[in-house]
């Protein structure tokens, strides 16, 4: 393997992390609402279930 050919590798492997922290930190956002409209429901005892 030559340079040229780890530079490229070098991208694509950051590229392929980056994508990937994009989908982890949207999956955990939308783990993040799941858990509000579920706070939201069962808060109507005036009760704070998201601590």
């Amino acid at each position: 393997m030559n340079e040229s050919n780890l530079k490229i590798i070098e991208a694509q492997l950051a590229s392929l992390i980056a994508v990937l922290k994009i989908k982890v930190t949207f999956f955990k956002s939308e783990e993040e609402s799941h858990h509000v409209k579920y706070v939201m429901i069962d808060t109507k005892s005036n009760e704070v279930l998201n601590k």
